[in-house]
């Protein structure tokens, strides 16, 4: 049964967010608490949902990210091992810190294949500490995170965003959804190159400074710099093994069991847990130090943004893209559809609300389907990556020190709309067209 559109309450979300932005901006007022306040007023006042239907909106596995995998690193942090390991790192380059960005981008390409979804909690410390050590700006840092991601965790092979892709496709009438998929990829590694590229002259990051370290300072590591750092690459590999042994014996039961109970709550919740036993670090300054405002204003806007799309704003987008919009400004169109909606939304809950749209469109229009889906999918990742009010952003901005996150936060939001320019401007000149062109999709 098709959703019906309640167009006072979809009004009333719009003007609730922006108020909510006004005054996070104008009077620093909280924005998660005060979108969370219109969420249940908006949400059970007029769209008539039940505080339990509200609540269910709530993103449970971020809020455990947030309460699992954020002490650990916060707690390793606290030993100095990442300061001392970004000094290493440095030393190896000799002087040349302009390839640090490029072997950044690479390794969280290489992580994202198998562990997408803990990249940034597995390199941001480190990351963050080569920012501080070398004058990389830090919000540099946060789009290298948000762009190299993708390259990684697009891929059909390993990842579950291509397993959802390559789903959702298939129940939309895709006639070849891993070929399709493959396409979506590749789009998204070319999208991810040139704004990497984009980002990286905007933001100098082949000029940084050189790090200023003093060849013969001991770099050797303290006893509990050496536990830090055992229980960082333990953590590592037993995050990345069953999911890249999953994928070579994906017969092998074990694997994949081993892959379901290794997650990144569990095993970040025993590192944590390893962390205080050793007494690396102190249980109350851990906990103070977790950025819970970055949580609550994830959980305030996306619990607002579900009252919207209870009230059928993923119905009024079809119908507007379906019968509005020209054939030639219908990619550019669902690119900025997809990203704004993701701007305070997550991927799994764009693409499919999109890809129905977009299989309509391609059997109205001809549009290649591929093209359409890559459409959806940068807009959505793009967005979702680099604005700190999806869930994904929010996750790239909870592993940056706590007190440049305000700043940082503002930054990403003005550079996300940059980046969705970016996308419209390549997607009306027929960029996105060029590869399912070629794979025949």
């Amino acid at each position: 049964m098709d959703t019906v559109i309640n167009v006072p309450v979809l009004i009333a979300c719009l003007i609730a967010l922006v108020i909510a932005i006004i005054a996070n901006n104008k009077f620093k007022m909280h924005l998660g608490v005060i979108c969370l306040f219109f969420a249940f007023v908006i949400g059970i006042g007029m769209q008539g949902m039940s505080s339990n239907e509200l609540l269910s909106g709530a993103p449970a596995n971020i809020i455990l990210i947030f309460l699992f995998a954020v002490p650990f690193f916060t707690a390793i942090s606290q030993t100095g091992a990442l300061q001392v390991l970004a000094k290493k790192l440095i030393r190896a380059t000799k002087g040349k810190t302009g390839i640090l960005p490029v072997a950044i981008i690479l390794a969280i390409a290489l992580i994202s294949c198998c562990a997408e979804a803990t990249v940034m909690y597995v390199l941001g410390p480190l990351v963050v500490t080569i920012c501080l050590l070398t004058g990389m700006d830090l919000i540099l840092a946060c789009m290298l995170f948000a762009f190299s991601i993708p390259i990684g965790s697009a891929n059909p092979f390993t990842t579950l965003t291509g397993q959802v892709i390559m789903g959702i496709t298939q129940s939309s009438g895709a006639a070849d959804p891993f070929k399709l998929e493959t396409a979506v990829w590749l789009n998204m590694i070319l999208n991810s190159i040139i704004l990497i590229i984009i980002t990286m002259v905007i933001f100098k990051g082949f000029k940084l400074k050189k790090a200023e370290i003093d060849e013969n300072e001991n770099l050797e590591f303290t006893r509990d710099q050496k536990v830090a750092v055992r229980l960082f690459i333990v953590a590592l590999i037993l995050l990345v093994c069953p999911s890249v042994f999953a994928v070579i014996f994906p017969k092998a039961a074990v694997f994949t069991w081993l892959k379901g109970v290794l997650n990144v709550y569990s095993v970040y919740t025993l590192m944590t847990i390893l962390a205080f036993i050793l007494k690396i670090a102190k249980f109350n300054d851990t906990v103070r130090k977790v950025p819970w405002t970055v949580l609550a204003t994830l959980v305030g806007v996306m619990l607002l943004i579900d009252v919207a799309t209870a009230a059928g704003l993923g119905t009024l987008l079809s119908d507007i893209i379906s019968s509005n919009v020209p054939v030639f400004l219908i990619p550019a169109i669902l690119i900025l559809c997809s990203a704004l909606f993701s701007f305070v939304a997550t991927f799994f809950a764009v693409f499919p609300l999109l890809v129905p749209v977009a299989a309509a469109i391609s059997a109205n229009t001809g549009l290649s389907l591929a093209m359409l889906v890559s459409c959806i999918c940068i807009g959505a990742i793009g967005s979702g990556s680099t604005s700190p009010l999806s869930a994904m952003g929010a996750q790239i901005l909870s592993v940056m020190p706590a007190e440049e996150q305000p700043s940082l936060s503002s930054r990403m939001i003005r550079y996300t709309f940059v980046t969705i320019a970016v996308y419209f401007v390549l997607a009306l000149v027929g960029v996105y067209k060029i590869i399912p062109a070629l794979l025949g999709v």
